[in-house]
């Protein structure tokens, strides 16, 4: 047996937890490194998740505690681990969308149509680009049931399509709701602004000036170290190894921008770590997903994420941030400063997830 693997069973024991665990940490924010491991393993014996992997910037020593999967001869959550980030995602569109604004080829204030002009809304739309981003557009959700419920009308990658083209606004244009149907719109537009498909303007973009070497969209290969999401399809199966948790992700056929994106802890990091260091793009790029344009009632939106009540306690409201419904949880605070990223294997039926994963990130910044 390994030392490292010795480490992580002993760890596990010692909590009595029956997941092989964690790697034991050192150096610098070892202390709050150490907080975040006892509450991670608490929260796995406790069944809120299978695995966790938490991480934050100038930091050497993540956190990595339980299992890729239900099996009790899962693998152990590592760094080449790959979870589904599901609504994470959007954070990825919406930067693929900044590096296209600043090189001046998609206008943030120009109606969405003007890229995508087979809209139902053609050239009345006044629905911009950056209504789209903040959730402001007037748009609900997609239908959903359409997909899977009624396939000889409106199945697979073919429902997909004519709902894109076809959906109305269901609100007036400003008002707050947060809907899918907006990014799946905004990576049709990004892909029309960028001559490319969503998937290679993210890795031209994003991931490889990043060195974010293990992200991308679903379908991914199982290499041993994909997670399997332990959340039910509606039809009752478990979902296969990499097969994506989002419905409209899963039947679209394509990389869309509202879900789909499977990434590692490392890859992750360094994308937080670069919304905080501002090292890699121009200037604007981040004061673009940054600056909370939106703000009407308690919400408040940047180009991308959110600045409103979701952030983790003792967290500045310049912090933005997202969440994921698989388990996936990011903040990055430029105030603090502090950037830091939870993946995790969300248990089904398991209350109170999110206000589990912002304490992460609380104790991971020093709080208690």
């Amino acid at each position: 047996m390994k030392r490292r693997d010795f480490i992580r069973g002993a760890a596990f024991a010692a909590a009595g937890c029956l997941a092989p665990g964690c790697r034991l940490l050192s150096g610098r924010y070892a202390a709050e490194s150490e907080a975040v491991r006892r509450e991670a393993l608490r929260l796995v014996a406790d069944k809120l998740f299978l695995g966790i992997a938490v991480g934050r910037n100038e930091c050497s020593e993540p956190v990595y505690v339980g299992r890729t999967g239900p099996a009790d001869d899962a693998a152990s959550v590592d760094e080449l681990t790959r979870f589904d980030l599901a609504s994470l995602t959007k954070t990825i569109t919406a930067s693929v969308c900044a590096t296209l604004v600043t090189d001046g080829s998609l206008d943030p204030e120009a109606p969405f149509t003007e890229y995508f002009p087979e809209h139902v809304l053609g050239k009345s739309c006044q629905i911009t680009v950056r209504d789209l981003a903040t959730h402001s557009s007037g748009f609900g959700n997609f239908s959903g049931r359409r997909y899977c419920e009624d396939p000889l009308r409106h199945g697979g990658a073919a429902g997909f399509e004519v709902e894109l083209r076809e959906k109305r606004p269901e609100r007036p244009r400003g008002t707050y709701c947060y809907s899918c149907y907006n990014y799946a719109l905004l990576s049709t537009v990004a892909e029309r602004a960028g001559g490319k498909s969503l998937d290679r303007l993210a890795a031209e973009r994003v991931f490889g000036p990043l060195g974010m070497t293990r992200s991308g969209w679903w379908p991914v290969a199982d290499d041993g170290h994909v997670v399997e999401v332990p959340l039910r399809m509606k039809d009752g199966k478990l979902r296969k190894v990499g097969e994506v948790h989002d419905e409209v992700a899963r039947y679209a056929g394509r990389p869309i921008g509202n879900a789909g994106v499977f990434s590692t802890l490392p890859d992750m990091t360094r994308f937080v770590e670069d919304l905080l260091e501002r090292r890699t793009f121009p200037a604007a790029h981040y004061d673009l997903l940054f600056n909370g344009t939106f703000r009407k009632g308690k919400a408040c939106r940047s180009f991308g994420f959110d600045l409103g009540e979701n952030r983790p306690e003792g967290f500045s409201s310049a912090a933005i941030h997202h969440s994921g419904f698989t388990g996936q949880f990011l903040c990055v605070d430029p105030e603090l400063p502090f950037a830091g990223v939870v993946l995790t294997l969300r248990c089904p039926g398991a209350e109170g997830t999110l206000t589990a994963r912002r304490r992460l990130l609380s104790l991971y910044a020093g709080g208690k």
